[in-house]
């Protein structure tokens, strides 16, 4: 279960920084990550992890999922990140 959402101004390079876990980051999330216009950050109950709901300048919408560095660190990683696209045509007929 998670908090609701607040807005969570943060910058380009530091989002790169939370991929570090990983090992790598594609070119294709720099790209996405490079076209981010507004961040909102959601955290768990537990505070372990965290929910980001990126936006980008043409309404895109990302949505990454992260968590709290090890040994009570304060680093943060994100895990998936995961682009949301139209799969269905609404239906205007109606």
């Amino acid at each position: 279960m998670s908090k609701e959402l607040y807005e969570y101004p943060l910058k380009t390079d530091h989002l790169y920084d939370m991929f570090e876990i990983v090992g790598f980051l594609s070119e294709e999330v720099k790209d996405n990550l490079n076209k981010v216009k507004s961040i909102y950050r959601s955290d768990t109950y537990n505070g372990d992890n965290f929910y980001l709901v990126m936006e980008q300048k043409d309404g895109t919408v990302l949505i990454a999922e992260g968590f709290k560095g090890y040994n009570d660190s304060e680093k943060l990683y994100i895990r998936w990140i995961f682009k949301l696209e139209k799969i269905l045509e609404e239906n205007t007929q109606n």
